[in-house]
């Protein structure tokens, strides 16, 4: 996700939080990383101080998280947009998605269920006897 936050766009994809990265989180929030999501999510200072040096590490800034001294509000304000613009775009793909392939049983816009396609041009027919590539 790209965070517009104090003049700068900052990259920011949570899935790149390595260990070594969780560790520093942890000693400076006292949080795993469940907890801490959680605390960024209830506004915990410590937590989104940490948030916030996360965001800059991945985007080659090194700095000592206690030296961050910020808006909260701004700074969750702008990363609560760019998350919400993120999963915008995941479901406007994953809507184009299924789009082009409905799963079985679910209605288009019309409101119509679709039949299902055959997966198969031909026709097979069961026999009794084994085929040339079973094994008996």
């Amino acid at each position: 996700m790209k965070i517009l936050w104090n003049g700068s766009e900052w990259d920011y994809d949570p899935g790149l939080i390595d260990v070594r990265t969780g560790v520093i989180i942890k000693q400076h929030t006292g949080l795993g990383l469940i907890s801490w999501s959680k605390a960024v999510d209830d506004g915990d200072p410590a937590a989104v101080q940490a948030l916030l040096w996360a965001v800059q590490r991945q985007n080659g800034v090194q700095v000592d998280p206690s030296t961050l001294n910020f808006s909260i509000y701004d700074f969750m304000a702008a990363f609560n947009a760019a998350a919400l613009v993120d999963m915008e775009v995941r479901v406007e793909a994953e809507l184009r998605r299924l789009a082009v392939d409905p799963p079985e049983g679910v209605e288009d816009q019309d409101g119509v269920t679709p039949e299902p396609t055959p997966t198969s041009t031909t026709s097979e027919t069961a026999t009794s006897e084994p085929s040339a590539t079973s094994s008996t």
